[in-house]
């Protein structure tokens, strides 16, 4: 069969796709479709249905391919036709795969692995070993993993290099996964230069995407946001809607990161416009959980679960289990963050029932928290504590655990067990190393020092979030380290440490700006400077609000601006520079009232009313009291 019309038309189609011409690849298939029925060939008509679902796939998803799969499969069998029986078992298998259904997938690939070797058909070997890598992967065996990927490696090596390049595209995804990031660069090096030998329009593009996705990885942000863009614009000039669709929900999730609430709401909205226009359902339903993500996350409760229940109806109605289940957590924390506890418990259930039959490590440990969260909030702590920790019992993949540990510590904290809250920092830091996760490490020894801290041992705390920051620092994780010398700032200020803190606090907003994060900078700046406020200590939050207002202005932050300006009235106030506090006080009214936030509004206008007070105005000062009262009335309707 190797020379005949269909394998032939076969490779033709493959090559097509490569090359992103999918509306080629799909005519070359059902052309050749309808001459193999023609001829009564059902070997060839098996084969060319494999490349028309795998066509199909491209285009829309996995759910609308699944039927030429599965019939191409069957005439396989009835022709016999081991060929098109061993694609067909492939595409199926890595069906399951991207559906996250490995235990069905893996049976499938090691089938079509065995027809491989028996067909001696090197390429179709090398894709199978290669799958089964990141099944077993995803399923929570690295190591495993890793001999599956060697293989196909070694065989690859010496292969077309197309087949070497969907190796090293998968091999990379395994590097960065398990952050194993100096292989990862090599691997990328290695698959560039195999682009070079020959060309290919799709893997440009996925090259390109593996750089972005590699930058996210290791939070390099404003990198990774260049290199989305530009991937973005290759799949454009393609036609390669769905990777398009893809690169925007990427974005999406940067600008989360960047806490760029309203850009994160626009990708994801222009995803599932994509995805509607590609007819993919999968896409569509991602697009929709991540509209319901970024909803929540601008504080937009109500949207945001009204959006994760019609992710929940679109995965119901269409046959994504999967999905739904991922809905039903996305929306159990819309609710739980909204505070509906019963709503959130109710869909929790609702959730944790899938999961019995579609178990998710990452999932479950979201689930777990909203599960004890509401415990908590009942005062139920020993149930909230007990049910995080069957949760870590259940979770197979160690470094899923970290979150829900993370969470077990801060109820521990919050219901005052100490010792336990310190155990169990312990227990995380230990987990972490274990596993060579530093991020988690570090964030153990952030939640040590905060432990110390609720139990007024401040000068210990200074001391774990000094390792902290070092760990952090050492191992290159720029946000965290920022983040980590915020919170030392505070630690330093309990005891008194002034200088250090005003220190730390600058170290903080350089590393958050270094990283494109000018209003976290400006945010994490004023959120200390209300510290050195209140112990009068104003020349040093003069100096930092020098420093902030710059940033806040430049990120656009109308009310992060409004509350800096609020501050620096206060200690010109102080100063008795009244005229200064009286204008600087009128920049944060209108920022405020911009901002449409009526509260602080009013509580400027008692500001600006006392500034005027001192200055004997009183006639003036009633006018804005009684502005500042108008509000508070409508407020309280």
């Amino acid at each position: 069969m190797q020379n005949s019309p269909s394998r032939l038309a076969f490779d033709q189609a493959a090559e097509a796709r490569r090359q992103a011409r999918f509306t080629e690849s799909q005519k070359i298939t059902t052309d050749g479709i309808a001459a193999a029925q023609k001829r009564g060939d059902r070997a060839e008509e098996a084969l060319l249905l494999v490349a028309l679902g795998v066509a199909i796939d491209r285009q829309t998803d996995g759910n609308q391919a699944e039927p030429y799969f599965d019939k191409a499969l069957t005439l396989a069998r009835m022709a016999p036709a081991p060929l098109a029986e061993a694609h067909a078992l492939y595409f199926l298998g890595s069906l399951r795969n991207e559906m996250g259904q490995n235990a069905e997938a893996i049976p499938l690939l090691k089938e079509s692995l065995a027809l491989a070797r028996k067909l001696m058909d090197r390429s179709l070997e090398i894709m199978a070993l290669g799958r089964q890598g990141e099944a077993y992967q995803d399923q929570g065996e690295p190591e495993r993993a890793r001999s599956y990927f060697q293989e196909a490696l070694a065989l690859a090596q010496k292969s077309d290099p197309t087949d070497l390049c969907f190796v090293l595209l998968h091999l990379h995804d395994f590097h960065r996964e398990n952050e194993e990031f100096s292989q990862a660069e090599q691997v990328l090096a290695q698959l560039s230069q195999t682009l070079v030998r020959k060309p290919s329009v799709l893997g440009d593009i996925y090259y390109s995407l593996s750089q972005a996705q590699l930058s996210l990885k290791k939070k390099q942000l404003a990198q990774a946001l260049i290199q989305l863009n530009r991937t973005r614009k290759k799949a454009q000039a393609a036609g390669a809607t769905r990777i398009e669709s893809l690169v925007l929900l990427l974005l999406a999730n940067l600008y989360d990161d960047l806490k760029q609430g309203e850009s994160a709401l626009a990708s994801a909205t222009e995803a599932l416009s994509l995805a509607r226009k590609t007819g993919s359902r999968w896409d569509e339903i991602n697009a929709t959980v991540m509209q319901a993500m970024a909803l929540s996350h601008s504080d937009r409760d109500k949207e945001a679960a009204d959006t994760a229940r019609q992710s929940v109806v679109l995965a119901d109605k269409h046959g994504y289990p999967r999905m739904q289940l991922r809905g039903l957590t996305t929306l159990a924390m819309c609710e739980y963050a909204s505070d509906q506890a019963e709503s959130a418990l109710a869909t929790a259930k609702r959730a944790e029932a899938l999961l019995e039959k579609y178990p998710d490590d990452d999932l479950s440990s979201y689930l777990a928290i909203v599960f004890a969260g509401i415990y908590s909030q009942k005062g139920q702590h020993d149930l909230a504590e007990s049910t995080l920790r069957k949760s870590i019992d259940r979770i197979k993949l160690a470094k899923e655990k970290t979150t829900p540990l993370m969470t077990l510590i801060g109820l521990q904290v919050q219901a005052k067990n100490y010792d336990r809250a310190l155990a169990t920092s312990v227990e995380l830091v230990t987990l972490a190393q274990k596993i060579g996760d530093k991020k988690s490490e570090g964030y153990g020894l952030m939640l040590r020092a905060s432990t110390l801290s609720s139990q007024d041992k401040d000068q210990e705390a200074v001391v774990v979030m000094e390792q902290a920051v070092g760990l952090y620092h050492e191992a290159g994780l720029i946000d965290e380290e920022a983040s980590a010398l915020a919170q030392l700032a505070v630690y330093h200020y309990n005891v008194d440490q002034y200088n250090q803190m005003e220190e730390c606090s600058k170290k903080s907003a350089a590393l958050f700006v270094k990283q494109g994060k000018p209003k976290v900078a400006g945010t994490t700046l004023t959120s200390l400077v209300a510290y050195l406020i209140k112990d009068e200590k104003f020349d040093a939050a003069q100096r930092l609000l020098e420093e902030a207002l710059p940033l806040l202005r430049e990120s656009k932050a109308v009310r992060e601006q409004a509350v800096a300006l609020h501050y620096l009235a206060q200690i010109q106030g102080n100063d008795e520079q009244y005229d200064k506090a009286f204008d600087t006080l009128e920049k944060a009214l209108a920022l405020y009232q911009e901002a449409k936030d009526r509260s602080n509004e009013a509580v400027v206008l008692r500001s600006i009313a006392a500034i005027l007070s001192y200055q004997n105005q009183e006639d003036r000062a009633q006018e804005y009291l009684e502005r500042a009262k108008a509000i508070e009335a409508t407020l309280k309707k």
